[in-house]
């Protein structure tokens, strides 16, 4: 267990950090900037002015606000304290630390769809498994939040799902088309769908992290919950160990912490 959820915390910080450098930039900027693909964690462009202050390694806030709480981009952690049948429970608790910031029904239904999906992967080996515990909490996000005139969640991540089969053998026909499809900008109704759909293509975080980066958009965020479902799927020993050696080192936070904090949460929650 403790793998696992050291996974999904890692992995957050992971997706985060190399989609740090391309942080809001369009695709064919990106492609252009960085002569071809990002392969690597990197230091943030003195030209993108959103990521020009990171050093290689270091997360952005979304990573920093998942710390403490937040909607989808920051609400992995949540996932780690539940098992994904306890769907009401998941709901309660995202809302509760969303609402300060975050009522809507899209954005309820976006972060409880993120939690459960680092829940289901905690403990499932199998990721259609995974898929159908995100798909089917969303309904119930969207009763809790406060309605909105948005296309469903749900509806959006079966056109990333789809994509994904159709091009399981082209992955930048598959970014290219999430992209142009089901899109990576910074309004959950893109970025969740497009997580959900890229975890579900690469399903190990040292590929998901860098197929965010690359996606064009809002690369860390994308990242963020990409990367968490990953490693929570793979495991933290899954994870290159040249990327946590970096993490740790860029950034300062005791991982280790909170990783005791949530193995105790889980606990005293169950």
């Amino acid at each position: 267990m403790k793998n696992k959820i050291a996974g999904a915390l890692f992995g957050m910080a992971l997706g985060d950090a190399m989609g740090m450098p391309a942080e809001l930039w369009g695709r064919q900027r990106a492609r252009k900037f960085f002569g071809g693909k990002i392969t690597d964690l990197m230091d943030g462009p003195a030209e993108n002015e959103v990521a020009c202050n990171y050093k290689k390694g270091q997360f952005t806030d979304d990573t920093d606000q998942a710390l403490s709480n937040g909607s989808a981009m920051r609400i992995a952690p949540i996932g780690c304290l539940f098992l994904p049948e306890e769907k009401e429970k998941i709901v309660d608790y995202v809302y509760d630390v969303s609402r300060a910031t975050h009522t809507s029904d899209v954005t309820i239904a976006g972060a409880a769809m993120i939690a459960t999906g680092v829940s289901s992967a905690i403990v499932n080996d199998d990721f259609e498994k995974v898929i159908g515990d995100i798909l089917d909490i969303e309904e119930l996000g969207y009763q809790k939040g406060c309605e909105t005139f948005s296309a469903r969640l749900g509806e959006r991540t079966k056109i990333g799902l789809e994509l994904a089969k159709t091009y399981r053998d082209d992955e930048d026909e598959f970014l290219k088309k999430l992209y142009d499809v089901v899109g990576a900008g910074v309004g959950m109704i893109e970025s969740v769908p497009a997580a959900v759909s890229i975890a579900y293509y690469a399903q190990d975080p040292n590929r998901a992290c860098l197929m965010c980066a690359n996606l064009g958009g809002d690369t860390d965020t994308i990242g963020a919950m990409a990367t968490a479902i990953c490693g929570a799927f793979t495991g933290v020993d899954r994870i290159k160990k040249s990327y946590i050696e970096t993490l740790k080192k860029q950034n300062n936070v005791d991982f280790d912490h909170y990783i005791e904090v949530l193995m105790k949460g889980r606990e005293t929650l169950a």
